[in-house]
Order: structure tokens, then C-alpha cells, then sequence
């Protein structure tokens, strides 16, 4: 009986099933990911910084401080993604011991690209929820983030 409360519960949390459906799409872009680019060395963890990274590019500090972990994880982290040609390091122009980390303008991966696949992706959404659902949801989506992610 109590189990069958939690799952209630669980399943009546909008927050849960936020995190959840994150966590299902997710995976499937790694997996997608993977297939369509080829890019088969990609992990969930290599993902989860891609959104802490401006289009100007951030330093490792930056980074570090937004995802919440050591800047010595962020750091392996950039090295692997730099080695698969998915993010590049720049010279600070004003901090010689700091370096920017950014994604490439031209080669394998570029910034370009992760968005025109995440907008094919969007196809696979907008069928499952139909057209006007997808766009409530995306909306909806939007003014979260805008919301949460004010300083």
C-alpha cells in the first residue's frame, strides 16, 4: 500500500516527471548522437556541460562554477571533448594562465550542427505531443528556464 502512494505521489509531480522525461531525452540524443554523427565516444556527462558554455565561450572556472563540480572533473572533461574535436581552447586575451573554451566554427561538431540536430530531434517531440502541444510545451519550457535561470 505504501508503495503504491509513492508511486502516486511520484507519478503526480510535475518536477519528477520533468527530471525523468530529461533524463529518457537524454538519453536518446546520446544514442542518436552516436548513430547520425558518428560520434561514438559521446557520454551523458560530456552533454551536461554543453549548456554552461556561452556562445562567447567560458573558462573552466565559469564552467566549473555552473555545473557545480571540482574544476579538476570540468577539466578532464573539456580535454575529452576537445581530443573528439567537439570543443576548442582559445588563449584568454587577458588571463595568460586561463584559457577559453568554445565550440569550433568549422569541423566534426560545431555549434551549428548540435542545434540543427537537436531541432530534428524536436520532430520526434512534436509527434508524440502533436503540433499545438508541442509549442505549449516548448513555451512552457522556455518560461521555466527563463524563470530559473535568472541570477
Amino acid at each position: 500500500m505504501r508503495k503504491q502512494h509513492l508511486e502516486q505521489l511520484k507519478n503526480a509531480s510535475a518536477g519528477h516527471n520533468l527530471i525523468k522525461a530529461a533524463r529518457l531525452y537524454n538519453e536518446l540524443m546520446i544514442k542518436n548522437l552516436r548513430a547520425t554523427l558518428g560520434m561514438d565516444d559521446i557520454q551523458a556527462y560530456h552533454l551536461n556541460l554543453f549548456a554552461h558554455i556561452s556562445l562567447e565561450g567560458s573558462t573552466i572556472v565559469e564552467i566549473a562554477e555552473k555545473v557545480g563540480i571540482s574544476k579538476q572533473a570540468v577539466s578532464k572533461t573539456i580535454s575529452e571533448l576537445v581530443e573528439m574535436k567537439v570543443l576548442q581552447q582559445k588563449s584568454h586575451p587577458t588571463d595568460k594562465r586561463s584559457k577559453i573554451i568554445c565550440f569550433p566554427e568549422d569541423g566534426p561538431f560545431t555549434l551549428e550542427k548540435g542545434l540543427k540536430f537537436l531541432g530534428e530531434q524536436d520532430k520526434m517531440l512534436k509527434k508524440i505531443l502533436g503540433s499545438s502541444s508541442f509549442n505549449l510545451f516548448s513555451d512552457s519550457v522556455a518560461k521555466v528556464i527563463l524563470e530559473l535561470d535568472k541570477p
